[in-house]
């Protein structure tokens, strides 16, 4: 018989935390937004869920067939799609079904993009189309070599300049003297030139030249008529494009869909572009801007998308999320929240999942703040470039920084007021100027920067230079001029100690791995924290600024959407919340500090207790693995004290059946009859100890999905499981996804990184069952069905490796 324990009269779980509602959000005066943001976490709106890029094969899709994938993907909890003609592995030239009618953009091409934006539109999901089939690529290298049939050629300019005396003609980068311009386009005949120079010194010829490359979209062809690669960085090559849509895709049906739930155009290759392309000024030019997990190895990378972002008033950031090199069938959902986890600290609010063949909705709310605008010379957001102290050492004690550069100087939200840079978006206390990582950090600007830096420092904007500035100075112009020269250097004698000059992190704490990102929405802020290694968790006190005079943190657990008040932290003297933070490896926790109009609950300043929480009557509570008293200093200063009279030992797991399903290939070499059926072999083991399955002979080579069955007894005669008792579920770490049954009751969504979950809202006295169902990727399946090309892969390790019970005792403080 269940007890009461369960779930008290109001039916929330006492264990769960107190919960908060609708009724009380609002009574505390803040904003409806955030009103909005809270009451909706759990069931977001499709807007803010992730997204799936979708792989068809041009037009070979059957419309049934769509509908039906439509319901996995919304019944997965996607929030819409972004379709893409894409077929990798197959030689170019290969000729896949019948390209007059199947191929992108024809008949059945556009029947099925009609049923899927109608059935996208029925179920209120987001649709997004490809530019075009497949990837235009990188943008060519300078003297590509044009395709057999090109041979159409524009000289566009010819000029000499002369060679700045500190250069050398002969290096990779050549340093000119501006005023030496000379041009010499019209004198240019039948594509050759005489000209002297105008003196002894060295100078240099340089020709831009047109012509057509006659390049393809990967794995072409995919129309009848050949396509070829627009130039889409131009006006005529993107307006020819749209020309094509207007008059060949947007039919009267799918214009009425387009219209009906909106559509995005995502062009691939703006996410690949080649240095020295600015891809932050080209973000003005876009509604979306994207970054991509494959290309993108640092955060510093979406920094620069979201520095662009920000002052252009862009609340979206997208990620096509997912992608690895070489690492097909292998991915596991650890290594993909890993992946993306810093990518939400660093701006990024919209996911493409990386794809299906045939956190986040804070992170859209109200606008991203931050302390630092960090200058950068280019935009080119795929260099890898990592400024300075403030996004490495400086962001491991609280720093928050995004990236500007000159193109960002010229928006209407680049002002200065009280002190702050674009007060109405990131409102940066500090603008940093780096040295010239393209001239070995050199103290170098354009003119024009640096009259808009010198405005900026007028305004009563804080600047740091980095480096030595005393020299500052533009190639071609020589030194800088002479009335700024002094400013640059006052300045850099003003903030040689940024603390002395008031200027400090918003956010505090000890040097870690931690990375954070911080939005206000209303009077409400909203933190994504993040403990950024793959190897190290942190265990510290964060301090947060409080934006009212009674505040109250918030904890919001995104993977089941509840919320629940902070039961331990301090207020500061200068009003700033201090509050104690553990993440394991790769873990993320969202906080929100939120005014409290009304009576907030009791919380705890300090305290010996192993964990405290609320129950539903948002009563205090210790929470102890171990018998003994308990103090505890509360907001009112007083000590309490509190004794956990009774506990019960942990139990580790030993004995299991293990029930595997084992997925293979139809037939044997998986290249012969139906290539897409699959067959299931079933395996039925008893385990007197768990290990991983590479350990276990007939499971070495095994993907597939396996279920755990067990079961533990809480309590005796002599102590049985009380009503003030609990326990959690303890994993070790494993490599695949789970999820956990108690007593035939599903667990809540499991944190990944976490492997302690409590079930203390699902454990009775006496025998209580457990159920564990973990999946895996298909590598292990894959290394002996295809060896040629996955052989080299190494095994993966499946399978649990370690369960534990941990009861535990809670008792009421106040």
């Amino acid at each position: 018989m269940k007890t009461a324990f369960r779930r008290d009269p109001e039916g929330i779980v006492a264990q769960r935390g107190s919960l908060i509602g609708k009724d009380a959000l609002a009574s505390w005066g803040i904003a409806s937004t955030a009103i909005s943001t809270f009451t909706n976490f759990a069931d977001p709106a499709y807007e803010y869920r992730p997204d799936i890029r979708w792989w068809w094969i041009h037009g070979i899709v059957d419309p049934l067939e769509i509908r039906r994938e439509f319901d996995q993907i919304a019944s997965a909890g996607f929030g819409g799609v972004e379709i893409q003609d894409v077929h990798r592995s197959i030689p170019e030239g290969t000729v896949i079904g019948d390209l007059p009618t199947e191929g992108w953009g024809g008949p059945k091409w556009l029947d099925g993009i009609t049923a899927a934006l109608n059935e996208s539109n029925t179920k209120s999901l987001k649709h997004d189309l490809g530019f075009g089939p497949a990837w235009p690529g990188k943008v060519p290298d300078p003297l590509v070599k044009a395709k057999s049939g090109v041979s159409n050629q524009t000289i566009i300019y010819v000029q000499a300049w002369r060679v700045n005396a500190a250069s050398n003609s002969s290096e990779s980068r050549v340093i000119i003297d501006q005023p030496t311009l000379v041009d010499l386009t019209a004198t240019v005949s039948n594509g050759q030139i005489t000209w002297t120079r105008l003196d002894n010194a060295t100078w240099l010829l340089l020709s831009a030249w047109l012509h057509g490359t006659g390049q393809v979209p990967e794995d072409s062809p995919h129309t009848n008529v050949i396509s070829y690669v627009v130039d889409h960085f131009s006006l005529a090559g993107a307006q020819a494009a749209t020309d094509f849509w207007d008059s060949d895709i947007l039919s009267t049906n799918i214009l009425s869909e387009v219209r009906s739930g909106g559509a995005a155009i995502m062009e691939d290759s703006l996410e690949m572009v080649t240095f020295p392309l600015d891809g932050m000024r080209a973000t003005l030019s876009m509604d979306i801007p994207e970054g991509e997990s494959l290309g993108f190895i640092s955060i510093d990378n979406y920094r620069a998308l979201a520095g662009a972002a920000g002052m252009a008033k862009l609340n979206i950031i997208s990620n096509e999320l997912g992608a690895y090199a070489k690492s097909a069938y292998g991915i596991s959902w650890a290594k993909v929240l890993a992946t993306l986890n810093p990518q939400f600290a660093a701006g990024v609010n919209q996911n493409v999942l990386h794809g299906i063949s045939y956190l986040y909705s804070l992170g859209a709310q109200g606008v991203s703040k931050h302390d630092v605008a960090i200058f950068r010379r280019n935009g080119a957001v795929d260099n890898n470039y990592v400024a300075p102290y403030f996004t490495s050492t400086g962001a491991k004690l609280g720093w928050s920084a995004n990236y500007v550069d000159s193109g960002l100087f010229e928006l209407p939200t680049a002002t200065v007021k009280r002190g702050r840079f674009a007060p109405s978006e990131a409102d940066y206390s500090l603008l940093v100027i780096p040295g010239d990582p393209d001239a070995n950090n050199g103290p170098t600007l354009t003119a024009s920067t640096a009259k808009r830096i010198l405005g900026f420092a007028e305004a009563g904007l804080p600047i740091l230079f980095i480096g030595n500035w005393t020299d500052a100075r533009a190639y071609g112009f020589g030194g800088m001029a002479r009335g700024s020269t002094p400013v640059v250097k006052s300045m850099v004698k003003q903030t040689a100690d940024l603390a002395k000059c008031g200027i400090n992190p918003t956010v505090g704490f000890p040097s870690s791995n931690l990375v954070f990102l911080r939005r206000q929405d209303g009077d409400v802020d909203h933190y994504v924290f993040v403990a950024n290694s793959s190897s190290s968790g942190i265990s510290q006190t964060i301090t947060l600024p409080s934006r009212s005079s009674d505040p109250v943190p918030v904890s919001i657990y995104a993977w089941t959407g509840t919320l629940s008040a902070v039961p331990l932290y301090q207020v500061t003297a200068d009003g700033r919340l201090s509050i104690p933070l553990t993440l394991n490896p790769s873990q993320a926790q969202l906080v929100s500090v939120i005014p409290w109009i009304k009576k907030k609950p009791r919380y705890a300043t300090s305290t010996t207790s192993q964990t405290l929480v609320y129950d539903s009557h948002s009563r205090l509570l210790i929470r102890a693995t171990v018998a003994g008293p308990y103090s505890s200093v509360l907001d009112d200063g007083e000590t309490y004290q509190t004794t956990i009279s009774k506990d019960l030992p942990a139990m580790e797991l030993k004995t299991w059946t293990l029930n595997v399903d084992d997925w293979q290939p139809a037939d044997a070499n998986g290249t012969t009859g139906n290539v897409t059926a699959t067959r299931i072999v079933k395996h039925e083991l008893s385990l007197s100890s768990l290990t991983a399955w590479s350990d276990i002979p007939e499971l070495q080579d095994i993907s597939g999905i396996g279920i755990y069955h067990t079961n533990f007894t809480l309590g005796t005669a002599s102590m049985p499981l009380f009503s003030d008792m609990g326990a959690y579920i303890k994993l070790s770490k494993f490599n695949g996804s789970f999820r956990i049954k108690i007593n035939d009751q599903p667990l809540p969504p499991c944190v990944r990184f976490s492997l302690q979950y409590d079930i203390g809202a699902y454990v009775i006295n006496g025998t209580n069952t457990v159920e564990i169902e973990v999946a895996f990727s298909l590598l292990n399946r894959m290394r002996v069905v295809f060896p040629d090309v996955y052989g080299g892969s190494s095994r993966q390790a499946f399978g649990l490796v370690g369960v534990t019970i941990q009861p535990y005792t809670q008792a009421v403080i106040v």
